[in-house]
């Protein structure tokens, strides 16, 4: 009935994924929407189901929304106006009813005189005369949304959401990053199933650390173009790559029991490429444990050489990102995951980090006198934070190599203790 493609027209800009297929919709999506001066939260959902789908994830899907409407303080309710009146609305308006949520009720797909009128039968629904709106032409769209901040609590609508630092999950599909994000949370915020793609939208929700906001973002995972035919996984392989530039740091959760594919290594080149943090992720690992180690040993104890093994293959394979930390966690039992907020906040500070004219004065002169360059390094100036950003001040430029930079990265990371983000250089000839 087009809900999602309403949720787009509400926000302004396509947040929500809008295809001709039921059911696109599974987890909820939530934005921040300012109108006439006030500031609400809106939520995405599901439709809601009375009848058998086929899917295994149906029941998971309602609790989905009737935890949304649990949170709301008010409800939208959409029908389909060129449809007209079915058996589920008389259904999902006694659900409603039976919530005693505030509602708003609006019909949708009324384009024209004509179809205006069938806004009318749907009087016999109980919840009055629905606003005639059209997603597709914005129609009605302006006088939705009057009705919507005059029916919301005041506190609620005048409530401004802060931000944070922005953490994009990120990796190929099945490898347990809504598990990951689950047990970050300690909420069933996204569905949790073992079905590729079931995260078809972007999720974010804020988490407070040592009193510092992250706004984490749970996305679908990113499929290998030739594996990725449906148009509905096009656009969410393309919201997660539209995830990690938006991001600031990047989890990409590996799975333990298998090799490095290209796919993670182009994701990870991917975050480098934009100056994102990241931190390695390798999920899963207590499988690992259970098949092939003491049944009884904890993350890393023991002989030590599957773990081994795996730090040699990211070494090898991800060798390109020698800045990104690598902890080994399970999602199921949590091993491990206290070690990833305190990264992150070192990774945050390593990103807001300022440096002065005498250390990177002093940088320059022990660079000069290691004997890994042969031209001298007369300035080394900072000139970008986000990604972090160096120029290079010397009278011979084409010394620089890409082995030569590579060093001068690894010294400027020792030295000055920076975690888990890329450095970029340019060089000039002075």
């Amino acid at each position: 009935m087009g809900k999602s493609s309403l949720f787009n027209r509400l926000v302004g800009r396509r947040l929500a994924l809008e295809f001709a297929e039921a059911g696109t919709t599974r987890d909820r999506l939530y934005t921040e929407v300012v109108w006439c001066g006030k500031t609400f939260l809106l939520v995405d959902t599901a439709g809601i189901l009375f009848s058998k789908t086929g899917e295994s994830l149906a029941e998971e899907i309602s609790s989905q929304i009737d935890a949304a409407i649990l949170e709301a303080d008010l409800v939208l309710f959409l029908v389909d106006g060129r449809q007209g009146l079915v058996f589920e609305d008389k259904q999902a308006a006694e659900k409603l009813r039976k919530s005693g949520k505030k509602v708003v009720f609006a019909a949708n797909k009324i384009e024209g005189a004509k179809l205006e009128q069938n806004i009318y039968e749907f009087l016999s629904l109980g919840l009055g005369l629905p606003l005639a709106v059209s997603a597709k032409t914005g129609g009605g769209t302006g006088d939705l949304l009057d009705e919507i901040v005059k029916v919301l609590p005041a506190a609620t609508h005048q409530h401004k959401v802060e931000l944070g630092t922005k953490i994009a999950i990120v990796g190929k599909p099945n490898v347990g990053k809504s598990s990951l994000f689950n047990a970050l949370l300690g909420t069933e915020r996204a569905i949790v199933s073992d079905i590729p793609g079931t995260t078809r939208d972007v999720l974010d929700t804020r988490i407070i650390f040592e009193k510092n906001a992250f706004v984490f973002l749970d996305t679908a995972g990113l499929r290998r173009k030739a594996k990725t035919r449906q148009g509905i996984e096009v656009i969410a392989s393309l919201k997660s790559l539209r995830a990690i530039e938006e991001s600031d740091i990047c989890l990409l959760v590996l799975d333990g029991t298998e090799p490095v594919s290209g796919q993670e290594q182009q994701i990870a080149d991917f975050t480098k490429e934009l100056g994102k943090g990241l931190i390695i992720l390798v999920n899963k690992w207590d499988i690992v444990n259970e098949k092939f180690k003491d049944k009884n040993s904890k993350l890393g104890e023991g002989d030590g050489k599957l773990m081994d093994a795996k730090v040699w293959e990211l070494q090898t394979k991800l060798r390109f990102v020698p800045y990104a930390p690598v902890v080994f966690v399970s999602a199921l039992t949590h091993e491990n995951l206290n070690e990833i907020f305190p990264l992150l906040l070192e990774i945050e500070e390593s990103q807001e980090r300022d440096f002065s004219e005498s250390e990177l004065f002093e940088i320059a002169r022990e660079i000069n006198v290691s004997g890994k360059i042969l031209a001298k390094i007369k300035r080394i100036e900072q000139i970008g934070k986000k990604p972090l950003k160096f120029r290079l001040i010397s009278s011979e430029p084409r010394s620089f190599t890409a082995s030569v930079l590579r060093h001068i990265d690894r010294v400027i990371h020792e030295e000055f203790a920076i975690v888990g983000i890329p450095i970029k250089f340019e060089v000039e000839k002075k």
